[in-house]
């Protein structure tokens, strides 16, 4: 019990708990450290992994696109240059549309003159092909049936007249009513000495995109989903979620018919309002006659009502063209449960630039925090580690600089040996000052008992109880007797100096 009670009052117990003290408090700090500021660090990290995934699927469908748009505007432009007859124009629009390496995804186009401008003959004079179930581009000449609905009144091909910031305008998705394919069209203005003569227009086959989206999709562990800019779907990994039961022919539903069914999506609806809303208010601001437009756009159109008459305004103003920042994310948001994996998820929302379709990137969380928390238990552990081999390499050094040493120490202390320790640190010219000290009482105690031994004069030594301890040869000679004999009986606090003589006298007797 008296050995245990002096290891732990001892320096090398003091030390040792100290420094397991020490390991569990710096092993708590680095804990506290990763968790509260590096974890969010490697998590904000690994959602910019997400962000800039996001932004390169839509680098990759924005140079698709726009090649597109490229033709459109190539159409509108040579409009122009062109003589006006029909064996010409018969020639080079299906000319153009043939993108090699395009086929699956351009589904026709054409050009689409203003009332008697190509012909002072004919209302409707429109050079409209598409592809056939073969891939070949064929001539329709249905949109100049003065008897149908033609095309001047058609979503569009209205919007084009008040282009402002935007070069092109993409129409909403919807079912070619001649080619029976779900497609969206590229739309360009004929323009000549700022008077609008027409449009020219490029229609790609949704089907053909949904291909590269597919492929997009594989390049996270998640999946993406499409809208366009009136928030139709134009792609969701599960198809059968977004397709029309009402038509033998596939249609795009929208993303609030889609909310009915499909609860767990409410909070990207809200998310895509907010972003829409926001988008208007923005082209308000960038332009004063944006109520103009839209008033405009509904009175030229029997396809547009007033909601989407907003959004196409926006559009056309382009309010998101000045932003200058390096990514096209609109917003984030946590799925509580996501519609396909049924967890957690994180979704984000970018938007391709002049469509202002709208992409979503779905992750789940656990995708997203898995990495970064297997790198943050990691970090944790070998810094405890490292930080246990670093005081393991300052314990044993210490103990072999300093335990050691006072515990030789201590030991010839004990021994009341001489203490054998050389050495040029502070501890070693404590042992020189010690050994100095202790030679030189050794002497002065040699020299005072000397002293005392040699003296002429009775001397007793008596400890701070009173009790006699010592006394020297002229004290036994006064006495006639050996000091031995009265060493520890005789105590000067206890009785008066002449109880003791008496004493005395009968103990000589």
């Amino acid at each position: 019990m008296t050995n245990n009670r002096k290891f732990k009052n001892s320096i090398h117990h003091l030390i040792s708990c100290g420094f397991i003290v020490i390991v569990e408090g710096v092993s708590l700090l680095c804990y506290f450290i990763i968790k509260e500021i590096a974890f969010p660090i490697f998590l904000e990290k690994e959602k910019n992994k997400i962000e800039n995934i996001g932004n390169s699927i839509v680098l990759e469908l924005t140079d698709k696109i726009k090649n597109a748009e490229t033709l459109s505007l190539s159409l509108a432009n040579i409009y122009n240059v062109l003589e006006k007859n029909k064996k010409t124009f018969m020639n080079i629009v299906p000319a153009i549309l043939n993108l090699r390496g395009y086929e699956n995804i351009i589904a026709g186009g054409g050009v689409w003159p203003e009332p008697f401008t190509f012909d002072k003959s004919r209302k409707l004079r429109s050079f409209f092909f598409g592809r056939n179930k073969k891939g070949f581009l064929k001539y329709y000449n249905d949109y100049n049936n003065l008897s149908g609905k033609g095309y001047l009144n058609e979503e569009w091909y209205v919007p084009a007249k008040f282009l402002i910031d935007a070069k092109v305008y993409w129409s909403r998705s919807y079912i070619d009513p001649y080619s029976k394919q779900p497609m969206v069209t590229c739309t360009s203005p004929i323009k000549k000495n700022g008077k609008f003569l027409g449009t020219a227009t490029v229609d790609l086959k949704l089907e053909g995109l949904n291909e590269l989206f597919s492929y997009y999709a594989g390049q996270v562990n998640g999946y993406i989903f499409v809208l366009d800019r009136n928030n139709n779907f134009l792609y969701f990994p599960k198809e059968n979620f977004i397709k029309s039961k009402k038509s033998l022919i596939k249609k795009y539903i929208n993303i609030e018919r889609f909310i009915g069914k499909h609860h767990d999506f409410q909070p990207v609806l809200k998310t895509i309002k907010k972003i829409d809303s926001k988008i208007i208010k923005l082209a308000k601001r960038k332009n004063h006659n944006f109520n103009k437009i839209v008033m405009l756009l509904r009175a030229n159109s029997y396809q547009i009502g007033e909601k989407e008459a907003e959004i196409i305004a926006a559009v056309l103003i382009n309010p998101l063209k000045s932003n200058n920042t390096l990514t096209t994310k609109l917003s984030s948001l946590t799925l509580k449960k996501d519609l396909i994996f049924q967890e957690p998820s994180n979704c984000t929302i970018f938007y391709m630039p002049g469509t202002y379709w709208k992409i979503g990137v779905v992750v789940p969380e656990k995708y997203v925090t898995s990495l970064v928390k297997e790198i943050t238990l990691k970090v944790i552990l070998f810094l405890i580690l490292g930080l246990i081999i670093i005081l393991a390499i300052g314990y044993k050094t210490l103990k072999k600089m300093l335990l050691n040493p006072l515990k030789e120490i201590t030991e010839n202390l004990e021994k009341k040996d001489k203490i054998n320790y050389t050495s040029n640190n502070e501890l070693g010219k404590l042992v020189y000052y010690f050994n100095k000290r202790s030679n030189e009482l050794k002497e002065s105690e040699e020299y005072v008992k000397a002293i005392f031994e040699q003296s002429p004069l009775s001397m007793m030594i008596f400890d701070k109880n009173g009790d006699m301890i010592d006394a020297n040869g002229s004290w036994e000679k006064l006495w006639g007797l050996e000091k031995d004999q009265f060493i520890g009986k005789y105590n000067i606090l206890k009785d008066k100096i002449l109880k003791y003589h008496k004493d005395f006298n009968s103990i000589k007797e």
